[in-house]
Order: C-alpha cells, then sequence, then structure tokens
C-alpha cells in the first residue's frame, strides 16, 4: 500500500518507529534532481513523496494517457518505451535509482509520451504535480529539472545520430560507451541491448565475444563491464561515417 512513512519496531526497546523517506532513502539525498538544494529542504521533499513497491512488473505511466505526476526511482529499474504507430515498441531508457520519470509531461500539463513500466522489485517515489510546481520557488530545483531535461535530448540525440549513420558494430560500441558513461559496469541483458540497438541478439553475442577477446570488455550474467573505454571509444568512431546497415 502506498505510504510516505514506515512504521518499524525497535529491536531493543519494543516501541514503534517511524521511519520517513528520507532516512529510508538515504542516497536519494543525493540524486541529481535535489543537487545543491539545502538539506532541510531535500528531505521534506521525500518525506511527502509516496512510497510504492512492486513485487512484479506495473505500467505506472500510460503513453498517450493523461500525466500522473513524477515518479523518482528508489531501487529496481522503470523501462521507458515507445508504441509506434504500427504497433512496434520500441525501448528508450532503463531508468535506476536516483533517476526521475514523468516530470515533463507533468509541469508541462500534456499526455504522456511513453510507457514507463515499474519492473518485478522495483520501489519508486511518487509525488504530485502541484508539489512539482511548489518546488519551482527554489531556483536550484528549476536547474536541475533543465539539467535532467538537457541530458535526455543530448542522449537521444546520441542514440539517434547512431542509428542513423553507424554501422552496426558501431552501434553496439557506442551504446555500450553511453551505458557506461556513470559507472564501468552496466547492468543490462544481452537482450536489453539488442533491442535497443535494433539487431539480434545473435549479432549482440558476436560482437561482445570480439570486444572481449580484445580485452574491452568482460562479459557476466546480465552485466558487462567496460574495462578499456579508451578502445571502446575508438571502436565506436571508427568508420562513423560508413553507411549504416
Amino acid at each position: 500500500m502506498p505510504s510516505s512513512k514506515l512504521a518499524c519496531i525497535h529491536r531493543d526497546t519494543g516501541r514503534m518507529n517511524i521511519m520517513h523517506n528520507s532516512q529510508r532513502f538515504p542516497n536519494l539525498l543525493k540524486c541529481d534532481l535535489l543537487s545543491d538544494l539545502p538539506v532541510d529542504v531535500r528531505k521534506e521533499f521525500l518525506n511527502r513523496c509516496t512510497v510504492r513497491n512492486y513485487q512484479t512488473a506495473k505500467e505506472v505511466i500510460s503513453q498517450g494517457h493523461p500525466f500522473a505526476g513524477m515518479f523518482l526511482v528508489a531501487e529496481g529499474i522503470v523501462e521507458i518505451s515507445y508504441l509506434t504507430a504500427d504497433g512496434e515498441r520500441a525501448i528508450i531508457h532503463h531508468a535506476r535509482k536516483g533517476e526521475t520519470v514523468g516530470e515533463a509531461e507533468a509541469l508541462a500539463e500534456v499526455s504522456c509520451a511513453a510507457t514507463c513500466v515499474a519492473q518485478s522489485n522495483t520501489t519508486v517515489l511518487h509525488t504530485t504535480t502541484e508539489h512539482l510546481y511548489q518546488m519551482m520557488q527554489h531556483r536550484l530545483f528549476i536547474r536541475n529539472v533543465a539539467r535532467s531535461f538537457a541530458a535526455t535530448m543530448s542522449r537521444d540525440s546520441m542514440f539517434k545520430s547512431v542509428d542513423t549513420l553507424q554501422p552496426v558494430e558501431q552501434r553496439i560500441c557506442s551504446y555500450l560507451r553511453q551505458l557506461s558513461l556513470n559507472g564501468p559496469t552496466i547492468h543490462e541483458s544481452q537482450t536489453y541491448l539488442a533491442q535497443v540497438v535494433g539487431c539480434s541478439r545473435q549479432t549482440i553475442n558476436k560482437v561482445l565475444g570480439e570486444l572481449r577477446k580484445a580485452g574491452i570488455v568482460e562479459v557476466r550474467q546480465k552485466q558487462i563491464v567496460i574495462r578499456n573505454p579508451s578502445a571502446l571509444d575508438t571502436r565506436a568512431h571508427h568508420s562513423a561515417n560508413s553507411p549504416a546497415k
């Protein structure tokens, strides 16, 4: 059941303690959305949010439907996808801890541009559009929201140029490089990579095998570790002007 607080029994005293969101999810105090804001403002923002836990996959935002406020990922993954007019579904992004979805539509008061599905064992913090408007009194919050929009535009522009200009091998390397910007370990499956790149899983497996032999990546179960980022950059940009396959 959605809640903004968590009641728990203290092991030693037996008393019931109320744990606020800022205590339950302390790492979110450092998320980009709240960057540089006073600590008390960050805590108040998190504590006013409603916690939603999903043990199984659940659609939280539906493409074309009215906006539903903003979701901040606390744990797990929220998959963002777009359904074309032909009925084809394209995976756009996997939002992870500290990332947000829905704020653009909420603030613009427009229908949702994509579908967001909270994957199994995912926890999100939901806040209302009214709360977002109230936070706009803080200049730094406006800046942080704008930075989020800019980062999304930059990511989408990069992927669009990659999809248009690069052969499949270079596309895979470019996606791997982009997905590893926040750390060398990519927590994605080969099936996911095949979907976002737009190729077969066999092609992903073949290219990853070549990169592994070259010492550029290490492949684990649902993880890809980038061992040589500079070499991956070289692979991503090599023959970038060649016709796309």
